[in-house]
C-alpha cells in the first residue's frame, strides 16, 4: 500500500512531544550526574573524618598537647558537619533524580500514546485506500465489459 497521501494532523504535536521527552531525557542525565558528584563528595567527607577520627585517637593515645587536641575535635565536628551536608545534598539529588525519571516516564508514555494513535490512523487511512482502489478496479473493470458488450452487440 501506498502511505504518500497519508497527513497526520498531529504532527506539530508530536514533535513537541519528541522535543519534550528529549530535554526531559537530557535533565535526567544532568541530575544522574549531579547525583554521582553530591554521593562521591559524601564519600570523600566520610573519608575524611574517619581518617581524622582516627588521627585524634592517635592524638590522645600519645598524651598530646591538649589544646591541639581540642583543635582537632573541632576539626573533626567541622568534619561532621560537612558530612551532614553532602548527605542532604546527596539525598536532595536523590531526590531531583527520581523526579527527572517520573518526568521521562510520563513524557514517553504521552509519546507513545500518540504514536500508537498514529499507527491506528494511518491503518485507517490505508484500509480506506485499499477500498477506494478496489472500487475503482471494480468501476474499471465494468466499464471495461460494457465496452465488450456494446463491441459484441455491433459485431
Amino acid at each position: 500500500m501506498n502511505a504518500r497521501g497519508f497527513a497526520w494532523r498531529l504532527a506539530s504535536l508530536q514533535r513537541k512531544l519528541e522535543w519534550e521527552l528529549d530535554t526531559a531525557k537530557a535533565t535526567l542525565a544532568r541530575e544522574l550526574a549531579a547525583e554521582e558528584a553530591a554521593r562521591s563528595a559524601q564519600a570523600r567527607a566520610e573519608q575524611l573524618l574517619q581518617q581524622g577520627a582516627v588521627e585524634a585517637r592517635n592524638a590522645r593515645a600519645a598524651h598530646a598537647d591538649p589544646r591541639a587536641y581540642r583543635h582537632v575535635l573541632g576539626y573533626l565536628v567541622g568534619l561532621g558537619d560537612q558530612v551532614t551536608v553532602a548527605a542532604t545534598k546527596a539525598q536532595a539529588t536523590s531526590d531531583q533524580l527520581a523526579a527527572a525519571r517520573q518526568d521521562v516516564v510520563h513524557r514517553q508514555r504521552r509519546l507513545d500514546v500518540l504514536l500508537h494513535a498514529r499507527k491506528n490512523a494511518l491503518a485507517a487511512y490505508l484500509k480506506a485506500e485499499a477500498h477506494r482502489e478496489e472500487k475503482e478496479a471494480d468501476a474499471g473493470w465494468l466499464a471495461l465489459r460494457a465496452l465488450r458488450r456494446q463491441a459484441e452487440e455491433r459485431a
